[in-house]
């Protein structure tokens, strides 16, 4: 069973990358297949030809800020949140799957702070603290970090 998650988790990663580096190639090459298209069109088409094209690349732009709207999402958001809210980054995907299943985007962009309130009201119930400490650590840990330098008082003694 592991093998199986691990293999489809190997699989998508491979196919996400692949998928990137096109993106980027295409990207690099944009303006070459645009010249090559008008060219091959026919002198009569090419005023719609080039409406077209243009067409097509509000789209491209449309896809890429949905893609890179997912990726902030499921990728960068609980690494955020992970240090902000102190919710483990599961529990932070499982969230916003769950919020865009109820309400969509709305819901994705409430469902953070409210697993955020249900944590710190499970922080304060005794009863629910398991609940809490599932959900995410209570305090946060200290973190090593490029600019600790910049943090320090007088205190800290370093």
């Amino acid at each position: 069973m592991a093998t199986l998650v691990m293999s489809i988790v190997i699989s998508f990663a491979i196919d996400l990358l692949l998928i990137l580096v096109y993106m980027i190639m295409l990207l690099a090459l944009r303006h070459q297949i645009k010249i090559f298209i008008l060219r091959i069109s026919s002198t009569d088409s090419k005023g719609k030809t080039e409406v077209v094209l243009n067409q097509s690349a509000l789209v491209v732009q449309q896809y890429l800020l949905g893609l890179s709207m997912i990726i902030g999402c499921l990728c960068i958001s609980p690494l955020v949140m992970q240090t902000q809210v102190n919710i483990h980054p599961i529990f932070t995907i499982l969230v916003l799957f769950a919020g865009d299943l109820v309400w969509g985007i709305p819901g994705m962009i409430l469902a953070i702070p409210a697993l955020g309130i249900i944590k710190i009201i499970c922080d304060h119930i005794e009863a629910l603290q398991p609940v809490g400490h599932l959900l995410g650590q209570s305090k946060p840990t200290r973190r090593w970090s490029l600019f600790r330098f910049l943090h320090r008082t007088p205190a800290d003694g370093r």
